[in-house]
Order: C-alpha cells, then sequence, then structure tokens
C-alpha cells in the first residue's frame, strides 16, 4: 500500500512556498489552478548508512512553470573492515 512506501522513505521538512503551478517564467502564481509541491526530494537508507537533511530549499530559476529543489546531506556510513 501507499502507506507502507511512505514509511520507508524519508522526507526533510518543507519550509518553502509551493514549487509548481506558476505563470510561466514568472513568480506569480496560475490562478485558474492550485499550487502545489510536486518538486520534492524523498530518499530512503539502508546497510546501516544514516542520512541528514543539512539543507532543503527550492530555487528561484525562472524556466518554467516548476521550481528546482535541491537538498544538501550528511551521510554516516559504517566503516567496513576488509577481510584479512
Amino acid at each position: 500500500t501507499i502507506q507502507r512506501i511512505w514509511s520507508l522513505i524519508s522526507e526533510e521538512q518543507i519550509s518553502f512556498n509551493p514549487t509548481y503551478k506558476f505563470v510561466e517564467n514568472s513568480d506569480i502564481y496560475d490562478e485558474k489552478r492550485i499550487p502545489a509541491w510536486c518538486d520534492r526530494i524523498i530518499w530512503k537508507t539502508k546497510g546501516g548508512i544514516t542520512a541528514t537533511c543539512d539543507n532543503y530549499k527550492s530555487v528561484d530559476i525562472k524556466l518554467s512553470d516548476h521550481r528546482p529543489v535541491l537538498a544538501k546531506f550528511k551521510l554516516e556510513i559504517p566503516k567496513i573492515n576488509p577481510p584479512q
């Protein structure tokens, strides 16, 4: 189910305005459509790796009706000792 899939992935708290439904190449939302956060970054870790999102934001680039989203992560990877 979709709830099971969402329980396996992570996303940082969204603290930026919706990233979709702009009038193309502008900062104005298209009033005929409801703005949305469809440009998002989600992640999943495994094998003892942990990921901490240090920065999650949208970028003010006006090339379409979307705004790009970027994230910066800190990864902690367990040390693996090679066989002797």
